[in-house]
C-alpha cells in the first residue's frame, strides 16, 4: 500500500515540476484535480461493492470471501494513491486563488 502513495505522490510531484518548469501553476493544480477526482470515486464504486457483498454475505451466513476482500483492498490502495494529489490540490488552491 505504500507502494500507491509513493506513486501518487510521484504524479503530483511530476505536475509540479511541469507547472515550475512552464511558469503555469494551473497544470499542477489540474492534474492533481483529475488524478483525486477519479481515485476518490473509483475507491467508492470499490467500497459500495464491497458493502453489496457484505450484505449479501451476511444474509446467507457465510465468510467473507476473497473477492470482498480484494474489493476493499483495492478502495484503501486507491484512497491512498488519491492522498498526495489532494494535498497539492488544496496547497494549490489556496496559493491561487487567495
Amino acid at each position: 500500500m505504500l507502494i500507491a502513495f509513493i506513486v501518487g505522490f510521484i504524479i503530483a510531484l511530476i505536475g509540479c515540476i511541469l507547472s515550475f518548469v512552464t511558469g503555469n501553476w494551473y497544470i499542477s493544480f489540474g492534474i492533481s484535480i483529475v488524478m483525486a477526482i477519479i481515485s476518490v470515486l473509483v475507491a467508492s464504486v470499490f467500497k459500495n461493492f464491497s458493502l453489496i457483498l457484505t450484505a449479501r454475505v451476511r444474509s446467507e451466513n457465510k465468510k467473507k470471501g476473497k473477492e470482498l476482500l480484494e474489493l476493499e483492498a483495492y478502495s484503501r490502495i486507491l484512497t491512498l494513491f488519491a492522498l498526495p494529489n489532494i494535498i497539492i490540490a488544496v496547497f494549490l488552491y489556496f496559493k491561487l486563488f487567495s
